[in-house]
């Protein structure tokens, strides 16, 4: 089956009440430091094999220490930890930046611990500020694949929009008999699985628009 990249009409989903969420005190976004790797080696599994490739991978010192190297780029990459009382559940990048465009790309990684908990949504709310305020950028993007509707959700709750949707190979091709175990009618052929990944971005303008409008209702 062929596919093109097909443009999406505008969500009406409700947005998350942007001033709201960067008030709570027991979600914190920081520079995330090499230390706190450790904390990521404790995490829990994802158990559907299309997540296997979050699962952190790795345990010793060289491994921990290039995967930190690759994470933090000086002027490329940043790498920011996601505390919830007091511990590293989470992770969110800024990547693939284009200074002439004044845009940037988020990834994002969460302790399958915690997850469905609101604290992804906190988080990227928080990182979204940062970002806007610290980097001169317009506009955040993200990918995400079809079947992730939890993060879908997510985004979209903070007011993310869905612009393409495109048919790609998988971004992570190793666990291919696990999926096809499982999920006997993924898209695929002898050698590559395939996604609909959503291109989904925000800018600046709609995320403080959110944020001023959530005070201005907060003070009448």
């Amino acid at each position: 089956m062929a596919w093109t990249v097909h443009k999406i009409r505008e969500s009406g989903a409700g947005v998350c009440r942007v001033g709201d969420l960067m008030e709570q005190t027991n979600i914190r976004l920081r520079r995330f430091k090499y230390k706190d790797t450790m904390q990521l080696t404790k995490w829990g599994k994802h158990l559907d094999p299309r997540f296997y490739h979050y699962n952190f991978p790795y345990s010793t010192t060289s491994e921990l220490e290039a995967w930190y190297r690759a994470k933090k780029k000086f002027l490329k990459r940043w790498i920011y930890a996601v505390e919830s009382s007091g511990r590293v559940v989470g992770y969110i990048t800024l990547k693939h930046v284009k200074w002439s465009k004044k845009q940037g790309e988020m990834g994002i990684a969460l302790n399958p611990d915690y997850v469905d908990q609101g604290i992804g949504t906190r988080a990227i709310c928080l990182y979204l500020h940062r970002v806007f305020r610290n980097f001169a950028l317009e506009q955040i993007v993200l990918k995400t694949a079809e079947f992730n509707t939890r993060a879908i959700s997510c985004y979209e709750k903070i007011g993310f929009e869905r612009v393409c949707i495109k048919r790609e190979a998988f971004e992570e091709q190793s666990f291919r008999s696990d999926i096809l175990n499982r999920f006997p009618f993924f898209d695929h052929d002898e050698k590559t699985l395939y996604v609909p990944y959503y291109y989904m971005r925000i800018t600046k303008a709609q995320f403080y628009e959110k944020y001023i409008k959530k005070n201005e209702r907060r003070n009448v």
